[in-house]
């Protein structure tokens, strides 16, 4: 059976790394609250609010799951969230074993 990482990130205007503990996964999956207006971006250390990364919108406001195959495992600890102040981001993963 799959173990399964979650949880929920508040924003605060400025890029925050999912997690700072290593995760190695093989899925990931973003969402937020479809009342929010506002942009939220995924990506890199060097995710921004100006179309930097993947924008999750009112439109579009799951990322899908993005999936890693193969050999080589995605690490959770990679992915930045930005987004103004108070919005969340909720995170589902499924970590490799």
């Amino acid at each position: 059976m799959a173990t399964m990482s979650h949880g929920a990130i508040t924003m605060t205007g400025s890029a925050i790394r999912v997690t700072k503990a290593n995760t190695p996964i093989r899925a990931v999956r973003f969402q937020y609250e479809p009342s929010y207006t506002a942009n939220i971006f995924i990506g890199g250390v060097g995710v921004t609010k100006v179309a930097c990364g993947y924008a999750l919108t009112a439109a579009n406001q799951d990322s899908g799951w993005i999936r890693f195959e193969g050999d080589s495992p995605g690490d959770l600890a990679d992915f930045y969230v930005i987004g103004d102040a108070s919005d969340i981001v909720n995170y589902m993963a499924i970590e490799a074993l």
